[in-house]
């Protein structure tokens, strides 16, 4: 996935996953899933009195996928498209917090 990111001009080096904990269901408004089970294990994690909206990351995206596929079963293609997933999801992801501000 660097090396998809690298060739679109994106550095994600850096970035690193870990764990979800409790402190998370207060401090961010939104936490995104990128498939059903990781969903269900946050809904199932969540407090009742959360403060988060908790949702799949594609319910941005303008395509009819549900979950981001694992890359790794696609090669090259696979990451291209679970890259093009993730920007149009991230794109989708802006213009909801616009409207909402507008709103």
């Amino acid at each position: 996935m660097q090396a998809t990111a690298k060739r679109r001009g994106i550095d994600i080096s850096s970035l690193s996953a870990r764990q979800v904990d409790l402190a998370d269901f207060y401090e961010f408004d939104y936490l995104v899933a990128m498939d059903l089970d990781n969903h269900h294990s946050l809904l199932a994690m969540a407090p009742a009195n959360r403060e988060c909206d908790i949702r799949l990351f594609l319910d941005f995206a303008s395509g009819s996928e549900r979950e981001v596929p694992d890359p790794y079963y696609g090669g090259v293609d696979g990451f291209e498209h679970v890259f093009d997933l993730i920007e149009d999801a991230a794109n989708g992801f802006l213009e909801h917090l616009e409207n909402e501000d507008d709103g």
